[in-house]
């Protein structure tokens, strides 16, 4: 058994663009307080001792571009990519969340995606009626960050939801979508120059989508385009996935089974045991 570390993004500070992250300082000493024990993910087998931290990292950031320009170079990690990102140029749902919950200038925004989902949703909404269960949803959030979280990722179907986000981040967030692009997520040349330097990069599917949502035929869709994506550009080592918010279920086994993936990803509080290779856990950076 082993520790395995998760990361999204980790910054010094906050930009003009406000995100949830992992400082930058404390970064740095976790992997002094490790220095020795850092496992390379391509020798996972036979590094599985108690004291032995494998680093990962989901969804493809710039920062993590950055920390690897740093303090990785010779430390080889494992990143997790969506290949949306390469291919459409656009940025991911649960990215668009995120920076609508951390930067709308509005104390109305449950009640404009209240309004939206009216507006193409036959099924009458209205936030209060799912706001005790939307705030629980995600406990590390404010109760109003986690409320949109539920709202978007469980609770309307994805065709509305991507539509109302869209509005939402393209129409009434005023900021520079394609500056912020260009900053938020690693570009196909960085990723390749990590790759050349002994990064690890596995499968986080394609759009990061709940996968316990999808049925079998759009979940194999979601793990087989990014599959292939990835093999393209040569950016897929030894068959790692990770499960967009640690979601799966007998389904998606099946089909991680079918295409030799050897290592996949949740997101449980617990020691990473190899006896169940596809069910690995994984502690978030902040428990760590």
């Amino acid at each position: 058994m082993f520790t395995t570390g998760m990361f999204h993004f980790i910054k010094k500070k906050n930009t003009n663009i406000k995100v949830n992250y992992y400082p930058e300082k404390k970064f740095s000493l976790l992997l002094k307080k490790n220095k020795k024990k850092i496992i390379n993910p391509i020798y996972l087998e036979k590094n599985d001792k108690k004291n032995n931290v494998l680093l990962t990292f989901d969804d493809g950031y710039k920062d993590h571009y950055n920390i690897y320009k740093k303090f990785l170079k010779n430390k080889p990690s494992l990143f997790f990519l969506n290949g949306k990102v390469f291919e459409k140029k656009d940025f991911l749902d649960v990215n668009k969340i995120q920076i609508i919950a951390n930067n709308f200038k509005s104390e109305n925004l449950l009640y404009l995606v209240e309004e939206l989902v009216n507006k193409f949703s036959k099924k009458r909404f209205y936030v209060n009626n799912i706001s005790n269960k939307g705030a629980k949803y995600r406990p590390l959030d404010t109760k109003n960050t986690s409320i949109l979280k539920y709202i978007f990722q469980i609770y309307l179907p994805f065709s509305i939801s991507s539509k109302i986000l869209n509005l939402i981040f393209y129409n009434f967030l005023k900021i520079n979508h394609k500056k912020l692009f260009k900053e938020f997520y690693l570009n196909l040349d960085q990723a390749l120059e990590m790759k050349k330097n002994g990064m690890i990069f596995g499968n986080h599917t394609y759009n990061h989508y709940p996968l316990t949502r999808l049925k079998y035929k759009d979940q194999f869709f979601e793990i087989k385009k990014n599959h292939d994506i990835l093999q393209k550009y040569d950016l897929l080592d030894d068959n790692f996935f990770s499960y967009p918010y640690g979601l799966y279920n007998k389904n998606t086994l099946k089909i991680l089974k079918q295409l030799n993936y050897k290592f996949a990803f949740t997101i449980k509080k617990n020691k990473s045991n190899l006896n169940n290779p596809l069910k690995l856990s994984r502690m978030d950076a902040n428990f760590l």
